[in-house]
């Protein structure tokens, strides 16, 4: 399953040059996290998936951190607040910077995948269906 979180429009400061490290900028991120949550869809019990409103918590904390340069930190650093979530095996996060050209958007996109699925499985224990 995945769970998504889609145009969230974050004001922030974050760039290279001096302008951007002056002033907050628009910076639109759209997230997309796969995880495991077969029991929801019989339960209806939001403690039994992953919800979106962490997916979005997390990424507007890093987002309102200290200011870094380059769009591949920021993605690194929300790819890796939400795989903190043991249920998440992979997540994608997109961040494009809307107002910087007229004529086109410019961004990163960044996948990260839990590196030792076996870590998860203290997780699963006494969850698992079977």
């Amino acid at each position: 399953m995945k769970v998504f979180v889609k145009d969230l429009t974050v004001s922030a400061i974050h760039g290279v040059k001096a302008r951007e490290r002056e002033q907050a900028q628009p910076f639109v991120l759209n997230i997309v996290a796969e995880c495991k949550s077969k029991r929801a869809q019989g339960s209806d019990d939001v403690a039994e998936t992953v919800n979106y409103s962490d997916l979005k918590r997390k990424a507007l904390e890093v987002m309102s951190g200290p200011p870094v340069n380059l769009l591949e930190k920021l993605a690194g650093a929300i790819a890796d607040r939400i795989l903190e979530d043991l249920r998440i095996w992979s997540v994608v996060v997109e961040i494009t910077k809307p107002s910087i050209w007229d004529d086109a958007t410019p961004g990163v996109s960044i996948t990260k995948e839990r590196s030792e699925p076996w870590a998860i499985w203290p997780f699963w224990i006494g969850r698992l269906p079977w």
